[in-house]
Parts: structure tokens; sequence; C-alpha cells
């Protein structure tokens, strides 16, 4: 059986992860929830038992899993602070456009190829921007925005999987 301590008593990070399994219904134990994740339960015990943190992209796993924002996780693990330009959302949808612009997949694209895969990051980033303001406005519930997010990022990927079969018929 888990020993927990006080919560004052875990790093930032294992905090996170001590409040993620205690709000699950019914509470998860730390070797459920590794194999929620998909980590080894030795993994978990060592990020619950000292200030060892996962690599980024480990936190960007597990903070998909648990539904959290990628940036907490980050600010947490201590791999970057609130005051990160990255998450300023316009200044990080700038870098992700940024990101895509210079792929060689992204250049190999004929332009209006180009101009729809800036007009669909263009859209999810008012898409974006949009639900942060709702979100100040009247929070929704996180599972009900989580699955929100899935069926967009469903819907957007068979649109480009659509997009792309057309493309390549001769």
């Amino acid at each position: 059986m888990a020993k927990w301590r006080s919560l004052e008593d875990y790093s930032p990070f294992a905090r996170l992860l001590v409040e993620y399994m205690w709000e699950q219904r019914p509470p998860l134990l730390p070797n459920q929830f590794a194999q929620r994740m998909g980590i080894r339960k030795q993994q978990i015990s060592v990020w619950l038992n000292s200030d060892a943190t996962p690599p980024s992209p480990v936190l960007v796993h597990l903070a998909r899993g648990m539904g959290h924002p990628v940036s907490e996780l980050f600010i947490a693990a201590g791999y970057a602070s609130k005051d990160d330009p990255l998450f300023d959302s316009e200044e990080s949808w700038a870098h992700v456009l940024a990101e895509v612009q210079a792929t060689p997949e992204f250049l190999a694209l004929a332009e209006p190829q180009q101009i729809f895969v800036i007009g669909v990051l263009h859209a999810a980033h008012m898409r974006d921007s949009a639900k942060r303001a709702e979100a100040t406005q009247a929070p929704a519930s996180a599972s009900s925005r989580n699955a929100q997010d899935s069926d967009d990022d469903s819907e957007l990927g068979e649109r480009l999987d659509e997009r792309g079969d057309e493309r390549d018929e001769p």
C-alpha cells in the first residue's frame, strides 16, 4: 500500500502527479498511475520520492495523459518559468508557424498547399484564442474541454489526410 505524505513534502512536479492521482475516482495508486501513463512504476517512484524529473518528451506525454497543459508540467519540473515567452499564446503561435515554415516538408509543398497549411494553423490559433477568452469568462470543466480538443484534432487530422489523399492521386 502506498504511504502518502503531506502534499507540501513533495517536489512541485511530484505534487502535480500526486494531486492527479488523488483526484481520480477511485484515487489511483502509483502503480496504477504508471500503468495508465505507460511509464515504469519504478520511474514514478523515483519522481515521487526525490527531486528528479523526467526529460521533456516524457513531460509532454504525461501532460497529455493527465489532461494538463504542457506548460504546467514544464514549470513544475523546473524546465521553464511562468515568464517563459513560449508560454505566451501569441508568441508560441508565431514560433510554431516559423518552425513549420522552415521544415523541408513544408518547403517542398506547392504554394497553394503552403497557403492551406498556414490557413489551418491560423484557424487553430484563432480557435485557441477564442477558447482562452471564453475560459476567462466562464471556465468549463477540464474533461469537456479535453474531449472537444480531441474531437477538433481528430477532425483536423481527417481533413489533412483527405487533402493528402487528393494530392497523391495522379
